[in-house]
This record gives C-alpha cells, sequence and structure tokens, in this order.
C-alpha cells in the first residue's frame, strides 16, 4: 500500500496522459527502481530520480542519480551506462570515483542489465566516521563520463556538436563503426571526424579526397598527409614520388581499410612526412595548392618532375609551374645543354627569382590585368606582397637596391599600369641574379627571363565555353629574342605544351606556307621541324616568299590496340 501510494502520487505530478507512451515509460521505470530507495525516499525524491531516468528515455547516455540516506549512514547511487560500455573495468572505474567522492569505507553494489540499452549499476556507499561529503554531482558525473567513454563515444559526441544529431549520429554508426582497431589506437576521435568528413563526401572509384595538417605536438616538424579512396588503395610506388616531387621526404605509411558494406570499401592512406627543406611550411598557405597539384598530377592532368617542389618553396599555383615547366621544355628542343631536372633544381633553388618569373609573366600577359576592380588588385598585390615576404625571411636578402625594386613592383600592381608592373619586376629579377654564384645557374635563370621576354602571346589565361582551363598551354615567340636559338631563327614560332602531346610550329615570315607532321623524336623534334621548314622554304618559293612547318609529338602512344589505336591518339593531339 506504501509504494501504491507513492506510485500514485508519482503519476499524479507528472501530468502525463494515462495510457500514452511517456506513462507507461514512467510506470516501468518504478517498477525496476531499487525497492529498498522506494521505501526509503520521499515522493519529492522519486519524482526527481524517475522524471531523470524517464528524460534519458533510452539515450546512449551516462546519468549519475544520488540519494543520501535520511539519517545520513549512506549514499544511494543509480549509474545508468550504455549496455555496450559496461563491463567489469569500467564499473571499477565508477567504483573507485564514488568511494573518493563520498569519503567511502564500504561499498556494496548490483547490477541491472535488461533489454533496456542502458545498464544500471546502484552502489551504497557508507562514508568514514566524521565525514561530511558534499561533492559537486554535475564534475563527478562528468568524471564518470570520462571514465566509461569509449573512442566510438568521443567520435559520436564530436560529430553530433560538428554536424547535428542525426546526421552525426548516422556517420558515428555507419563510418566510425568500420574503422579498424589499429586506426582507433593511431588516430585521436577529433581528428577522426574530420577523417569521417572526408569519407562521407567521396563519390565513386575515381573521386579522391585529401587531408593535410600538422600534429599538435609543439616540437614536431612531422607534417601528416591523408588520402581517401574508394575501392582499392594508390599504390605507393605511385603516391611516392609525387610527394617527393613536391619536397617532401615520406618517413612512413599507414594503410586503414573500411568495409561500409558487402561491396563498398574504402581505404584511407596516412603517410608522414617532413619538408625536404628543412624550415616550417605555413600549411594555410600552401595547403590548398599543395592538395590541388596532388589530385591532378595523380590525374595525369600535370607531369610528376622535379619543377613541382617550385609549389611548396616558392608558393605557387600548379598551373603556374607548369608555365615553367612548358618553358624548360621549349629550351630542351632548342638545344640548351642542361637537363630538366637541372633547371627545375636551380629555379628551386632560387625559390624568389622563380616566384618573379612567374609574377612578371602574368604582367605582361594577364587580361584580367586592365579590368580589375581596385579592390581585386589591392588584394592581389597584398597576396604578391605576402609571398614575396615570406620567401625574403626564408632566403635573407639584404639588398637595398634589390628591395627598393620589389617595393616599386608591389606599389605597380596596387595601382599602376601593366607597362609599370612589368618593368619593376624585371628590374628586380636582374637585379636578384647578383646573388647567383653559379654561373650555370645564372645562365638558366637569365633565359628564362629572356624566353619570357620573347614571348608576344599565349592561351595560358583562356577559359572554354564550361569556364574550364586549358588542357595545353601555348607561347607565341619572337625567335630574335631567343638566346643562342640553332639557326636559321625563324621569324616567329609557337610552342604547345600539355602533358600529352609536345608541338611547334615554326615560319619564315607574315606569310608562308607549310605542312603538319606527326615526329617519334620526342627529345629533339624541333629540330627535325627547323630542317623541314628550310625544305619549305626552297620548294614554296615559287607560290610564297617563305616557308613554315609544323610538328608534334604524342607522349602516351597506346602500347596494345595496334594501329588503329595509334593513330586515333595521333588524331587525338
Amino acid at each position: 500500500p506504501l509504494l501504491r501510494q507513492k506510485a500514485d502520487e508519482v503519476l499524479a505530478r507528472s501530468a502525463l496522459r494515462p495510457g500514452s507512451y511517456a506513462y507507461k515509460a514512467l510506470v516501468h521505470i518504478m517498477e525496476t527502481l531499487p525497492r529498498d530507495d522506494l521505501l526509503q525516499a520521499s515522493v519529492d525524491e522519486i519524482v526527481e530520480i524517475s522524471t531523470a531516468v524517464l528524460a534519458l528515455m533510452e539515450r546512449q547516455q551516462v546519468r549519475l542519480l544520488v540519494r543520501r540516506e535520511r539519517f545520513n549512514r549512506f549514499y544511494s547511487c543509480l549509474v545508468y551506462i550504455p549496455r555496450d560500455r559496461f563491463n567489469t573495468e569500467n564499473r571499477q572505474k565508477i567504483q573507485d570515483l564514488l568511494l573518493r567522492a563520498f569519503q567511502g569505507e564500504q561499498l556494496d553494489y548490483a547490477v541491472q542489465i535488461s533489454e533496456s540499452r542502458l545498464a544500471r549499476l546502484q552502489l551504497l556507499i557508507r562514508p568514514r566516521p566524521g565525514a561530511q561529503p558534499d561533492p559537486d554531482l554535475r564534475a563527478l558525473e562528468a568524471r564518470i563520463v570520462e571514465a566509461v567513454r569509449s573512442w566510438h563515444d568521443g567520435l559520436r559526441e564530436i560529430l553530433v556538436q560538428k554536424v547535428g544529431e542525426e546526421r552525426g549520429l548516422d556517420w558515428a554508426e555507419r563510418i566510425g563503426k568500420a574503422f579498424p582497431a589499429a586506426y582507433e589506437e593511431d588516430v585521436s576521435p577529433w581528428v577522426a571526424s574530420f577523417d569521417v568528413e572526408r569519407i562521407a563526401e567521396l563519390g565513386d572509384e575515381s573521386d579522391l579526397k585529401m587531408s593535410l595538417y600538422r600534429p599538435r605536438s609543439k616540437d614536431s616538424d612531422i607534417i601528416r598527409f591523408k588520402l581517401f579512396k574508394r575501392g582499392t588503395p594508390i599504390p605507393l610506388s605511385l603516391v611516392l614520388p609525387i610527394l617527393e616531387h613536391l619536397g617532401l621526404e615520406v618517413i612512413n605509411e599507414r594503410p586503414y581499410q573500411l568495409h561500409l558494406g558487402e561491396e563498398d570499401q574504402v581505404w584511407v592512406q596516412d603517410y608522414d612526412m617532413l619538408f625536404a627543406r628543412g624550415d616550417q611550411l605555413e600549411l594555410d598557405r600552401v595547403r590548398d595548392s599543395f592538395t590541388e597539384a596532388f589530385i591532378n598530377t595523380w590525374r595525369g592532368e600535370t607531369h610528376s618532375d622535379a619543377f613541382n617542389r617550385l609549389i611548396l618553396a616558392s608558393r605557387l599555383h600548379w598551373r603556374q609551374v607548369t608555365v615553367l615547366r612548358a618553358y624548360c621544355r621549349y629550351l630542351l628542343q632548342t638545344g640548351i645543354p642542361f637537363s630538366l631536372h637541372y633547371m627545375a633544381t636551380t629555379l628551386a633553388r632560387h625559390p624568389l627569382l622563380a616566384r618573379l618569373l612567374v609574377a612578371y609573366f602574368d604582367a605582361l600577359f594577364n587580361p584580367e590585368r586592365e579590368s580589375e576592380s581596385d579592390y581585386r588588385r589591392e588584394l592581389a598585390a597584398k597576396r604578391l606582397d605576402a609571398d614575396i615576404d615570406a620567401l625574403l625571411r626564408e632566403g635573407g636578402h639584404s639588398d637595398k637596391v634589390f628591395m627598393e625594386y620589389l617595393r616599386t613592383a608591389m606599389d605597380a600592381r596596387a595601382g599602376g599600369t601593366r607597362e609599370e608592373e612589368a618593368e619593376a619586376i624585371g628590374q628586380a629579377f636582374i637585379r636578384g641574379l647578383n646573388a647567383v654564384s653559379s654561373l650555370d645557374e645564372d645562365r638558366i635563370l637569365h633565359v628564362f627571363y629572356a624566353v619570357i621576354r620573347a614571348t608576344l602571346r599565349t592561351n595560358f589565361y583562356q577559359q572554354d565555353e564550361r569556364g574550364d582551363v586549358r588542357s595545353y598551354i601555348s607561347f607565341k615567340l619572337d625567335p630574335s629574342r631567343v638566346p643562342d636559338l640553332p639557326a636559321p631563327r625563324p621569324y616567329r614560332e609557337i610552342w604547345v605544351y600539355s602533358p600529352r602531346v609536345e608541338g611547334v610550329h615554326l615560319r619564315m615570315g607574315p606569310i608562308a606556307r607549310g605542312g603538319l607532321r606527326w615526329s617519334d623524336r620526342k627529345a629533339d623534334f624541333r629540330t627535325e621541324v627547323l630542317g623541314l621548314m628550310k625544305a619549305q622554304n626552297v620548294k614554296n618559293t615559287m607560290i610564297v616568299p617563305v616557308g613554315a612547318k609544323g610538328g608534334f609529338v604524342p607522349m602516351h602512344l597506346p602500347e596494345s590496340g595496334g594501329r588503329e589505336a595509334i593513330m586515333a591518339e595521333g588524331i587525338a593531339c
């Protein structure tokens, strides 16, 4: 009768509609509460405990409910914990925490595990004689939560905070539980939450997501890079050269395989790297450039070679690096006595001068230069100034005249004309060559500057009807301004470069006639075309004043498919 009377009063105070789900749940809660607690507790205490348990409503949460016995002889503690987290180890942790908090000398416990998602641990704690414990119950509950928190719990809570309850719980269940044990040991829940977001964004097997960051360790120079891909992983033999060409030294790889479904596998490939130059990278400034360079190299949109070091060393976009690579490939065809690797290494050894070469090219040919608003011009000047300032700090330049030329160039970028900017950058570049001690490196840097000056037009800034940039770069050159060209020098020359095809067109005058040759001489096809142009000059004297000739070389002819496949690739090029 006493328990029934208390139960009726609790139900009346709840104001729940009889027969409703919540009403039935409250009845069930009181039926399962420890009988001793129901007998000894006041109605107010039962209301507080039962409504707190009702509020859990099968949620995967930890909750501590404490009732002090009326004569202060013991404390009754009810701890609700997700059933999958309840084990002997966690029970012992909870007991130790509560014994210390209530200054207990004796403890009894009882466990209830039912079909509910929550297990219940009841503890009766008798304080030591003379003890007057008064713990902060909210802080004590937080310590229990932390003590029994699993890796997955931490990940789930972080995801819910970041993306909301519905999506966070879905990701935690679908992706979070697919991480292997080795991943959980190596990666914190906080870092894993970013990985889950990348995995959730993945499309089909051709899609690739990346993450570049520095661990929180203050004394570490380690850079972490992760690849996320469906289906099969990217072989290390492909990844390693790309990263090394970007100027990074890979010291460790940890691959993790996730099974999201019967036929749905995701690979997380985690790399520890060091910046080969030894200094600290400003990741916030280079992250986008790095990830764009990696994915476009992986897809074959650009070459993987030593020129890619300029992306991090000179703070260049991968397409800006492609400009320098295209000029280098042209110079190789003219017979310059240096290898591509040596020329790329020279530019990487002088990152500020490489940055000035690209700025000079942009000042000469960027069509948006004329129509920029004052705001965009000022913003572009600040970005260029920040890049050059960082490179100056790294290089330790102290030439006052050189610095003055740079300041003039920055002022011209912000508010001067195209000609003023180009002239100031050119003066700064020539002055900067004074610090180059190697004659070979000086010659290489000089010839890059000269061939940019010899450029009359370019398609580098063109976009197609969808707004995408062209897959190839072409330069129209004035050969009379290119140093050390073999004779005869054409009147004009067009150089075309892409990873798929390279080509050249030579003409001896404004009006000239000649054909196009499919060459197989990758190393010196310009020499072949130059000889054919001279022959056209003789054959066409009765038709037009002078001759012309063009030639191209497909760089990746198919190894299978026969003559038809080779012809198809040549026509496409």
